[in-house]
């Protein structure tokens, strides 16, 4: 943190797994999908003091008064390996005669992150823009997020996009980094 501090006029991106970080929550999906990883990692402040939400806040803030910040919000989470999910509901769909797709709750995914998307929102500043990954990888209307588009999947894991999936929200994310503004 202490680089960024030092770091004037560039182009600082944030992403994580800001449920996970800041709220220190694994995932669950609901739908069999649970995450079994533990996260330790704590975002402290220059006293080594913990609040992560307030931290964050104000550590984003600072430097964006010399920076340009762009803010990733949450991807949606699957909750699975994906690769060995499809290759599961594949074998399940040729069984059934099938033709299902992995995806998960869009629901589940506005709740887990509300109190991210509040936090981010509230990081106020002329310098910071933001980007929605979640609007490229969820349907409203069906209320289910995707991990596969055009045969190709779009998570190589549990969270994680393949260049697939980076491709639906790069173009999005170049727009922002050309923004003189």
């Amino acid at each position: 943190m202490d680089i960024l501090e030092k770091t004037e006029n560039s182009i600082i991106i944030f992403h994580a797994r800001y449920a996970l970080y800041l709220l220190e929550k694994e995932f669950n999906n609901n739908e069999g999908g649970i995450e079994k990883v533990k996260w330790e990692y704590k975002f402290l402040n220059e006293n080594k003091e913990s609040n992560h939400f307030v931290n964050f806040s104000k550590f984003v803030k600072k430097i964006s008064k010399k920076n340009k910040i762009i803010l990733i919000y949450p991807l949606p989470e699957v909750g699975w390996d994906l690769p060995r999910r499809v290759k599961f509901v594949e074998f399940k769909n040729k069984l059934l005669n099938e033709n299902k797709q992995v995806t998960t709750s869009y629901e589940i995914f506005k709740e887990r992150n509300k109190e991210v998307f509040k936090i981010l929102d509230n990081i106020k500043g002329p310098n910071i823009q933001r980007l929605y990954p979640h609007k490229k990888l969820c349907d409203y209307k069906t209320g289910r997020c995707i991990t596969q588009k055009d045969n190709h999947l779009l998570y190589r894991d549990y969270v994680h996009l393949t260049k697939h999936g980076v491709k639906l929200i790069l173009n999005d994310l170049l727009k922002l980094i050309e923004n003189k503004n």
